[in-house]
């Protein structure tokens, strides 16, 4: 179903598409709880080539409409609230009213939500470029930052303009690194899970290694090594509540992929592939197994891409 707020009859012109892409956390220590309710941690995220697409076009209030998969409410669309946000910043610094700074946003939705792999941080990321490119940079890029890691620890990643990060703070702190390019499988099972509530059933660590080894191996293109050294603190407790993850895991490596690790908080699996041929082959398989979405997905340069007219 259609994600519909506030929607004229009538929707005006695209003025430029963002290509809004998705994430894949290769490693992610979860370390002490914070202050204010979420937790440090150290973590490599890649950008990957699955997409969704924001079609952006001036308006004089904010609309959104959504097709493909499920975008969550109105309350909880990140690129609704994103535009929210967007709208009220510009109008406080240019003093000029709310209403000059509307939008309509039409997202197509091809990353699956509840999955970890930062769909809706991406939208948020995408809407937030997308305006400030629309409204001629009105708002200074440090406040573009600013209001992304307002929205959401994985916002800014999308922002960073590079094909991977090293991430700290509550993931809001970014160094990015090279990433060499691979193939993946991503497979995403029928049901979800929720960010707050896998960091609520992890304990977090104390200690361990970090995340040079597999850094090394990821900017030589060594993805045999860097498929051995993977990690993610959230998988467990995720597997303990949905015993369907260590199944897909298990069936990826079956399969032919090089490791298997679920990504972010969840649910989503991916395996590395040695080619794009065994990567739709895959894919295809895990599909056809009934195990959910499968994709095959290349790594990517950037997470977000604007063009100019129509999607």
């Amino acid at each position: 179903m259609p994600n519909v707020g506030f929607v004229s009859d009538q929707s005006p012109p695209c003025q430029l598409c963002v290509t809004c892409r998705a994430k894949l956390n290769l490693w992610l220590r979860v370390l002490r709880r914070r202050p204010d309710g979420y937790h440090n941690i150290e973590s490599v995220a890649c950008i990957i080539s699955l997409a969704d697409t924001l079609a952006i076009s001036p308006a004089r209030s904010i609309a959104l409409t959504c097709t493909g998969m499920p975008a969550g409410d109105d309350r909880r669309n990140l690129a609704l609230r994103a535009a929210q946000a967007f709208a009220a910043r510009a109008s406080a610094i240019s003093g000029r009213p709310i209403s000059q700074y509307g939008a309509h946003l039409a997202l197509q939705k091809r990353i699956p939500p509840e999955a970890g792999l930062g769909g809706g941080s991406s939208d948020a990321a995408g809407a937030l470029l997308g305006l400030n490119k629309v409204y001629e940079s009105v708002l200074p890029q440090q406040e573009v930052v600013a209001l992304a890691a307002g929205l959401g620890s994985d916002v800014p990643l999308f922002l960073a303009g590079a094909p991977g990060c090293l991430m700290r703070g509550r993931g809001e702190v970014l160094a990015p690194v090279p990433i060499a390019p691979f193939w993946a499988v991503v497979v995403k099972p029928p049901f979800g899970v929720s960010t707050a509530w896998a960091y609520a059933n992890c304990t977090p660590a104390s200690g361990g290694p970090g995340p040079d080894d597999l850094l090394s191996a990821l900017a030589s293109g060594n993805i045999e090594r860097a498929s051995m050294l993977l990690h993610n603190d959230l998988e467990q407790p995720a597997i303990a509540a949905h015993p369907e993850i260590a199944r897909i895991k298990q069936a990826l490596l079956d399969a032919g992929t090089m490791g298997a690790m679920m990504t972010g908080s969840g649910s989503a699996v991916f395996g590395f592939a040695p080619d794009q041929g065994r990567a739709e082959a895959i894919a295809v398989q895990m599909a056809d197994a009934g195990l959910g979405f499968a994709v095959a997905a290349s790594s990517a340069p950037c997470g977000l891409e604007v063009a100019d007219g129509a999607a």
